[in-house]
C-alpha cells in the first residue's frame, strides 16, 4: 500500500537540521558555501538556481553565483583561464565546498 508523505513538512525538517549543522560548523570557525555556475539563461534553470540561493540563505550557507554564456562547454569551462577562475574563486581555507554546474 502506498504511503502519502508531506513533502513540504519533510523539507522544512531537513532545512532545520541543516541550519543546526551549519551553525555548528560556524562555531568551529568553518564556513559553508554553494557555488552555482549557470551556463545559459534558461528560465527554468534560473528558477532552480534562485531556489537554491534562497535555501542557502535560509540555512546560513553562503551562495556564490556565476552566469556563463550559452556557448560555454564544460571543456572550455574546465580548461579556459576564465573557467578555471570560476571553479577556484570560492576556494579558501576552512570552507566546505559544493559546486553545481547547471545547464
Amino acid at each position: 500500500m502506498a504511503k502519502i508523505i508531506d513533502g513540504k513538512k519533510i523539507s522544512a525538517e531537513i532545512k532545520e537540521e541543516l541550519k543546526t549543522e551549519v551553525a555548528a560548523y560556524a562555531a568551529q570557525g568553518k564556513k559553508c558555501a554553494l557555488a552555482v555556475i549557470q551556463v545559459g539563461a534558461d528560465p527554468a534553470s534560473s528558477v532552480y538556481v534562485r531556489n537554491k540561493k534562497k535555501a542557502c540563505a535560509y540555512i546560513g550557507i553562503e551562495s556564490l553565483s556565476y552566469e556563463l554564456p550559452e556557448e560555454t562547454t564544460l571543456l572550455i569551462l574546465y580548461f579556459s583561464h576564465d573557467g578555471a577562475a570560476y571553479l577556484t574563486v570560492s576556494l579558501a581555507p576552512k570552507m566546505l565546498y559544493s559546486i553545481l554546474i547547471h545547464q
